[in-house]
């Protein structure tokens, strides 16, 4: 149906004069709309013998007023159907009726349906071309909002560590003009960034006085940045002491323990090293098997101490009572394996011991062939010049 034709059927099939209509190409305006709506109405009227009807039905059912019994079961049964069926047709004849007066009414509640469905397309087309403007324009004036901000961070001298603030809030249709952003979107740009600025400098005073604190409170290894990088942001200033006065005081506990875990181990160690000397000790004490093949007769040189003067002791048959101190020299050759050379002093003084001598000898190992140095052979001379017993 052609939008004419909707407008005569809407008007109740009254012509439509030529003055009334609008030319397509000129835009109707509401007001223009609703003047051109003339719609007139006529209730529907149903006439009917309603009553006469109604008289016979009452007068019929007269008939069923019967009490059911089991003779009459069947027949009770059948009058049932009757009236149901006879209801049925009076309900029928009820929408048959129904259906044709509302025709008008449901054509009526198609056209105006119609007119809004076009009204509403073009309400959409309009709505969508909106927000696709709006889009865009949001979109330019973020892009402008995010060059100022960054002008202003150059000029406040903002590290970009601190870089942190948001203007995706300010990006609306209202803050664009053509030439740019609003004045007002502008100064509340420089207001964001000066406050990461102040943040900036709170921050860096932190750090700045993060090593006097630790040494004040008594840290001996003050804290550094990495340290405390979990809380060092925090804008509250009193949070952020008690969170830098509670790590530092466990720091000086971790310290305390650890200085005398180190205090702990020292002496251990140094326990330990004293338990290995002793040991060592008491190994080279520790009389040792040597296999030692003399090649000569050792020369025992006798002297006493202090020495006046060389004399032959000649063996005496009877101890006469007179006790003296004498120094023994003896020199013997021992061939042996090169390995055992630090054992033999060992050996020797387990003789010694064996033999009851109180005072341990000083022992001299030199490799045959190998020259002893002058003041030691001269020594030696002088002590078998003192007195040998063969």
């Amino acid at each position: 149906m052609s939008s004419s034709e909707n407008t005569r059927s809407l008007l109740n099939d009254e012509e439509v004069t030529p003055s009334e209509v609008v030319a397509e190409d000129q835009p109707i305006t509401t007001e223009q709309l609703i003047s051109m709506i003339d719609i007139k109405t006529q209730l529907p009227k149903i006439a009917s013998n309603f009553d006469t009807i109604k008289a016979h039905v009452v007068a019929g059912l007269k008939e069923y007023e019967v009490t059911v019994t089991l003779e009459n079961m069947a027949a009770a049964k059948k009058m049932a159907t009757t009236l149901n069926q006879l209801s049925e047709k009076v309900d029928e004849t009820r929408k048959n009726t129904v259906k044709i007066v509302s025709a008008p009414i449901d054509v009526f509640g198609a056209q105006c349906k119609e007119l809004v469905s076009l009204i509403d397309e073009k309400r959409t087309f309009l709505l969508n071309q909106i927000e696709v403007f709006n889009a865009r324009t949001r979109k330019e004036c973020l892009s402008l909002l995010e060059s100022a901000l960054k002008t202003a961070y150059h000029k406040f001298d903002v590290k970009e560590e601190f870089q942190i603030a948001k203007v995706a809030d300010l990006a609306i249709v209202s803050n664009k003009t053509n030439s740019g952003i609003k004045p007002a979107a502008k100064g509340s740009v420089e207001a964001r960034a000066l406050e990461c600025k102040r943040f900036q400098e709170k921050v860096e005073l932190r750090l700045n006085t993060l090593e006097g604190t630790c040494y004040k409170a008594g840290l001996e290894a003050p804290l550094v940045r990495q340290n405390i990088e979990s809380f060092l942001k925090v804008d509250d200033e009193e949070i952020y002491q008690q969170k830098l006065q509670s790590m530092i005081k466990s720091e000086i506990k971790r310290f305390g323990e650890l200085e005398q875990k180190l205090v702990e181990k020292a002496k251990k160690e140094a326990e330990v090293k004293a338990k290995a000397e002793f040991e060592a000790q008491q190994r080279l004490q520790t009389p040792t098997t040597v296999q030692i093949e003399s090649n000569t007769q050792p020369e025992i040189i006798i002297a006493k101490a202090p020495i006046s003067q060389t004399a032959h002791v000649q063996p005496s048959v009877k101890p006469t009572g007179n006790q003296k101190t004498y120094v023994v020299t003896a020199v013997f050759e021992v061939t042996t394996d090169e390995s055992e050379e630090q054992k033999l002093a060992g050996y020797l003084l387990q003789k010694f011991e064996q033999a009851h001598i109180k005072n341990m000898p000083t022992i001299t190992i030199v490799e045959k062939g190998v020259k002893k140095a002058p003041e030691t052979e001269q020594d030696s001379r002088s002590k078998r010049e003192e007195g040998s017993l063969f």
